[in-house]
């Protein structure tokens, strides 16, 4: 495993991990299951500050580890900046682990003159506009690491910002927290008024249009015009920046008369009891760069239907573990679910080993594992450099 910094010092490694909101989200999420996993490791000490608050701001309070709020009034908050720079250089901050633009930006002007590492994980592109294109763009190559989330998404990053320096790039999957999965017996057929019979299959998501829930209304039609008797249960809700979307699926299936067999059942924090309920997982995403429900649905071994792109073809091994349908294409999706209909043992087959790979690659204590290394190697570059000099 190579050289381990932490270990062969005395003092702990202080890792102060940023995240600009507490929402209920897939980055928040798995940064509480993370800390969860990392905060009693004898080589770490992990301090948290957030910019802003959210719905998952309770959980992230009763985490056993000091917890910082800065919350900013506006995009350059000088005084933030300034109580961020006091407080690395007070707490001895060896490691700024951010996830998002705005922390990560916090992060460098108050780190500028000090001895702090900089760490950015990339969940998304962000937003694509000038502004963010360019401070990204710099900040790629302060950092002394950028970590993707899948391969074909580092590859994304760096095709899209174009780097002068491509080499301090690392790829850690997303992890999934398997006792989070352990779920309990719900009747979402009972709630909604899905008959026993009926075949049900859902998806987990807010709804963006990335998210693409439209094509999946659009396929129901189909289904119910070659007279199936499925049902389908969306798990989320708009997320404020689209926020007509959820309404225009809404209003398709009223108006294709779908009301009784697609049922939109908002946000709700019981997804994995529901998911387990399901007879077949969709996850219809025009753009992801993991695809955290995808793979929690194939971890609960539900046999799993996705749009075919890169990440989600990387997650499943280019469809070994999940069937791929041409992405955007609600004929192709309905021809899928057909074939789940009419052969629901292969399907089966194809969910046990998608269980088994996604318990063996993408476990929190995986992830967990991966960014420890990170910080060694982050740690180590800094001691090979004070040698040089």
């Amino acid at each position: 495993m190579g050289q381990n910094w932490a270990k062969t010092h005395d003092k702990k490694v202080k890792v102060l991990f940023i995240l600009d909101f507490l929402s209920y989200g897939g980055i928040e999420r798995l940064a509480y299951d993370f800390l969860i996993n990392s905060y009693s490791n004898p080589n770490f000490e992990f301090i948290l500050l957030n910019l802003d608050g959210g719905s998952f701001e309770k959980e992230f309070n009763k985490l056993p580890l000091r917890h910082f709020r800065f919350f900013r009034k506006r995009f350059i908050d000088i005084n933030v900046i300034l109580r961020l720079r006091k407080l690395i250089k007070k707490e001895n901050i060896d490691i700024v682990h951010s996830q998002n633009i705005v922390g990560d930006f916090y992060a460098y002007l108050a780190g500028i003159g000090g001895n702090v590492k900089l760490i950015r994980t990339f969940h998304s592109l962000g937003k694509k506009k000038k502004w963010n294109k360019i401070i990204t763009h710099i900040l790629l190559g302060k950092h002394s690491l950028n970590i993707a989330v899948s391969n074909s998404f580092r590859d994304q990053i760096i095709h899209y910002f174009k780097p002068k320096v491509s080499e301090n790039f690392r790829m850690v999957y997303n992890g999934i927290d398997f006792n989070r999965l352990i779920t309990k017996k719900t009747s979402i057929r009972k709630q909604t008024g899905i008959p026993e019979n009926a075949l049900l299959f859902g998806m987990v998501g807010n709804f963006v249009n990335i998210k693409d829930q439209l094509t999946i209304c659009k396929s129901m039609k189909i289904l119910r015009d070659r007279e199936n008797n499925a049902h389908f249960v969306f798990v989320g809700t708009h997320n404020g920046i689209d926020k007509y979307y959820l309404q225009n699926c809404i209003d398709y299936c009223t108006k294709h008369q779908l009301s009784d067999r697609v049922h939109f059942l908002g946000l709700r924090t019981n997804a994995p009891d529901i998911v387990a309920e399901l007879d077949l997982f969709v996850f219809s995403s025009l753009y992801d760069t993991f695809g955290i429900a995808m793979a929690e649905a194939m971890a609960l071994g539900i046999p799993c239907i996705s749009s075919n792109i890169e990440p989600l073809r990387e997650i499943t091994n280019n469809g070994m573990y999940a069937r791929l349908f041409e992405t955007g294409n609600e004929y192709k999706l309905a021809d899928e679910i057909v074939s789940f209909i009419k052969d629901p043992g292969n399907f089966s087959k194809m969910a046990e080993l998608a269980k088994t790979h996604v318990h063996t690659m993408f476990s929190i204590e995986n992830h967990t594992q991966s960014n420890f290394a990170l910080y060694n190697e982050v740690l180590l570059m800094n001691k090979a450099t004070k040698r040089k000099s």
